[in-house]
């Protein structure tokens, strides 16, 4: 049994070594930061890619099935602002893919994220809830910046929980 599993070792390695398939990758962290939950017609979609590798990155924007833009950006200090003037056409909804590509132009890694145009926010509602008014919660700011990120375009408050009676 250990010959066998010695043998497909040293098989397993000739082929990757032989055939060229060694590749070494890097862990690569990427944010997608949208400034608003979604865009007006005529509104510039600005976004903010951070990475913790790469030089480059590329925005492609899509709809439906096809890619109706690419946009490049140099990653400076990890951080590359990349902006966009979508057609006037609402509603619509659009894909965005980001690559992160090394100093040679390979891609090494892929996130993706998507952005809405609209008229009215109620043309694609995404509800979001807040619940929580306690004077000593601290992460505000967190919280609405998951509801940023996450295209939540209105937002209930429910103050009625535990002293329904009593608004905050």
């Amino acid at each position: 049994m250990k010959i066998r599993l010695c043998s497909l070792a040293v098989v397993a390695y000739l082929l990757l070594f032989t055939l060229g398939g060694v590749v070494f990758a890097v862990e690569t962290d990427i944010q997608i930061r949208l400034e608003k939950s979604f865009y007006l017609p005529g509104d510039t979609i600005q976004l903010t890619v951070i990475s913790s590798a790469g030089s480059q990155v590329d925005a492609h924007a899509i709809y439906l099935n096809q890619e109706v833009a690419t946009i490049g950006a140099p990653l400076i200090e990890g951080r590359a602002e990349v902006a966009w003037l979508p057609p006037l056409n609402a509603p619509r909804g659009y894909g965005l893919v980001i690559d992160v590509l090394d100093d040679s132009g390979r891609v090494i890694a892929t996130k993706s994220s998507a952005f809405d145009v609209l008229n009215r926010w109620i043309e694609a509602p995404r509800y979001g809830f807040l619940t929580d008014f306690r004077s000593s919660r601290a992460n505000d700011t967190e919280t609405i910046d998951w509801i940023l990120q996450n295209h939540i375009n209105g937002i209930q408050f429910y103050d009625w929980q535990y002293r329904w009676e009593k608004l905050l």
